[in-house]
């Protein structure tokens, strides 16, 4: 068309405009509307949206008003975020309890807890919409990826390799030991104290820096650092939720998908992941006893709510119960009619994350030191603020690691190590 001339000058290729949206028409039902280009306008990450929600079977007109409200975060500035959204849980901002059940659990809930471990009824509207926000722009900017993963066992790929350059770098690392005492002196941190397998020990250095969970953290705020820094004394009120996995080792591979799996109808909030699909250059019959052929790792967002079989919530159960009741769950989601996609007769062992510790003591926090700080209303008034710098000479930066999520769920090799 560009070699056929048209007017003074043009060609027949300059006759043709661009259409936005394509409409599929359904009798008896309502029409849906798909984005026919890349979103260029905020119209167009509208009808995006929609578009995109629409399949869950949520009502029509619930879908239009939760789109609404995430364009509402999308256009407000960060300074009304942090004013106003912080204080204003997820749950309400999206007027979830006057919506359908099919919209509180796969607009309200389902998303929120199964990827950030977050609940929709505490969570402020600040950080849920946001996260969600940049999933979204993920999905639609031909420059990003939504989703990536590592090529093999995170030590093998990752861990190792950080270790071993920090090393080369004169990084000494105490494996195995507890920080006891964090000591000051005035507005001075001087020393920390540690307890590990060649027994107590003191050291003091330039900086502090402690990468530790929000609750790990806590107990070692004695007076004197709360003193000095008195914003750390909030590390007390700060809500966490845990994130913690289960792999199974299968005989044969199942590659559900190549990425994640989210269960929305899932009690327990799971998540899952076909490990062998991305680890091209890895042998899995070099591990363990050799049988294992696929690995299903999954992660357990929400330990409270109840289960499909007890009717208890994970951090009640035993692991041989939390085992029982995650493949019960993906059970529930994956195997529809004739068609099972997975099978107990093909597991050949599991691995549960060693942070979750047993026994259990009922109606106490099982112990777990990886947990994830749970952003609530009022959280960022509670946080620790940087003017540490000035309160404490020698700082300490504190918040969940950062790490956390990908070593839980990749880290565990086949046959253990």
């Amino acid at each position: 068309m560009k070699r056929i001339p048209f007017g003074a000058g043009g060609n027949a290729f300059e006759n043709l405009t661009v259409a936005t949206r394509i409409l599929l028409a359904r009798a008896g039902q309502s029409e849906i509307i798909w984005l026919a280009r890349t979103p260029t306008t905020l119209e167009d990450f509208r009808v995006f949206l929609i578009e995109l929600l629409t399949p869950l079977g949520v009502p029509k007109d619930e879908v239009i008003f939760f789109v609404g409200r995430l364009l509402a975060v999308a256009t407000s500035c960060e300074e009304r975020r942090l004013r106003e959204y912080q204080k204003i849980p997820w749950w309400d901002f999206i007027q979830a309890p006057q919506m359908s059940k099919a919209y509180q659990a796969y607009l309200g809930q389902g998303p929120t807890r199964s990827l950030v471990a977050m609940r929709a009824e505490e969570s402020s509207t600040r950080t849920v919409g946001v996260t969600q926000l940049q999933l979204f722009y993920d999905l639609i900017r031909p420059d990003r990826l939504f989703d990536r993963l590592l090529s093999g066992p995170t030590n093998d790929v990752w861990i190792d390799l950080w270790v071993e350059h920090l090393r080369g770098l004169g990084v000494d690392f105490h494996f195995g030991a507890r920080v006891t005492k964090i000591g000051t002196t005035g507005s001075r941190v001087t020393t920390v104290s540690i307890n590990g397998g060649a027994g107590e020990a003191s050291i003091t250095a330039d900086y502090y820096i402690a990468a530790l969970p929000g609750e790990v953290m806590a107990p070692l705020m004695n007076d004197e650092l709360k003193r000095a820094a008195p914003s750390l004394a909030n590390l007390d009120y700060l809500k966490t939720r845990w994130m913690n996995g289960i792999q199974f080792f299968l005989k044969d591979d199942v590659p559900l998908a190549n990425g994640h799996v989210i269960y929305l109808d899932s009690p327990w909030a799971l998540t899952s992941v076909s490990q062998r699909q991305f680890w091209a250059n890895v042998d899995l019959s070099q591990y363990g006893d050799g049988g294992v052929r696929g690995i299903l790792s999954v992660d357990v967002s929400d330990w409270e709510a109840p289960g499909i079989i007890l009717g208890k919530p994970a951090q009640e159960c035993g692991a041989d119960q939390i085992k029982d009741e995650v493949w019960a769950q993906l059970k529930q989601h994956l195997n529809t009619g004739e068609w099972r996609q997975i099978d107990y007769a093909n597991l050949q062992s599991w691995f549960l994350d060693p942070d979750i510790t047993f026994p259990i003591q009922v109606r106490l926090p099982m112990p777990n030191p990886c947990s994830s700080i749970l952003q609530v209303r009022c959280n960022t008034d509670r946080r620790p603020r940087w003017s540490w710098k000035i309160s404490l000479w020698h700082r300490i930066m504190c918040g969940p690691i950062p790490i956390s999520l990908a070593w839980r769920r990749q880290t565990k090799r086949p046959g253990g190590r």
